[in-house]
C-alpha cells in the first residue's frame, strides 16, 4: 500500500495520492462464481500505482437482476475508497436501455456517469462519445467543460479473444 502523503492545499481529502503518481493501474478482482458459472457479480477493483502499491479500492453497488440481464450496460454506483476505508470518490451511472452502441452515443443513447468527491460534492461527469470504431469517452468538469478524452482499444470482441490488459490513450481538450 502507498503511504498517505498528508493534506495538500486545494486537493479534495483522500485524493492526495493522485498528486504523486503518473499512472494508475486498475485490476479487477475476479470472483470465482463469475468464472465458473458465468454469474455476473458486483465488481471489485484494486487501483494501484506503477509499482503495484494499492492507492485505492473500488467496489460496485448494483442490482443483481440488472447484472444478469443487462451485463455491461447496467446501472451502478462505484464506491472508491482510500487505504483507510474512507470513501473519497463516488461514481454513479444510471441504467439506460439503449446504451452501448458507439455509433449513436451522442444521440442520447450513450452512457453517462456522474463523479463526486467527496461523496455528495459533484466534480464532473464522464460520457460515452460517438465513435466509428474505438471506444471513445469524454471527461468533463463540474461546469460541463471537456477536460480530456480517453480512447480504448480497437477490438470489437474484447474479453473473448482479446484478453490482455486494456490501455487507454488520454488526449487533452478537444
Amino acid at each position: 500500500m502507498m503511504t498517505h502523503p498528508g493534506a495538500i492545499s486545494g486537493c479534495p481529502p483522500g485524493l492526495e495520492y493522485l498528486t504523486q503518481i503518473d499512472q494508475l493501474i486498475v485490476r479487477q478482482q475476479v470472483d470465482l462464481l463469475e468464472v465458473l458459472v458465468d454469474w455476473e457479480c458486483a465488481n471489485k477493483y484494486s487501483i494501484q500505482n506503477s509499482l503495484g502499491q494499492q492507492a485505492y479500492f473500488a467496489q460496485e453497488e448494483s442490482d443483481m437482476c440488472q447484472r444478469q440481464c443487462c451485463r455491461h450496460d447496467r446501472g451502478f454506483v462505484l464506491h472508491i475508497t482510500d487505504n483507510s476505508g474512507q470513501e473519497v470518490i463516488r461514481c454513479e451511472r444510471e441504467f439506460k436501455c439503449c446504451v452501448g452502441c458507439c455509433w449513436c452515443a451522442d444521440g442520447g443513447c450513450g452512457w453517462e456517469m456522474t463523479v463526486e468527491s467527496p461523496p455528495g460534492n459533484p466534480i464532473g461527469r464522464v460520457r460515452q462519445q460517438s465513435s466509428k470504431w474505438k471506444p471513445h469517452i469524454g471527461v468533463y468538469d463540474e461546469s460541463n467543460q471537456l477536460i480530456f478524452r480517453l480512447w480504448g482499444p480497437c477490438c470489437p470482441i474484447q474479453n473473448i479473444c482479446c484478453t490482455d490488459d486494456i490501455d487507454l490513450t488520454v488526449g487533452l481538450g478537444l
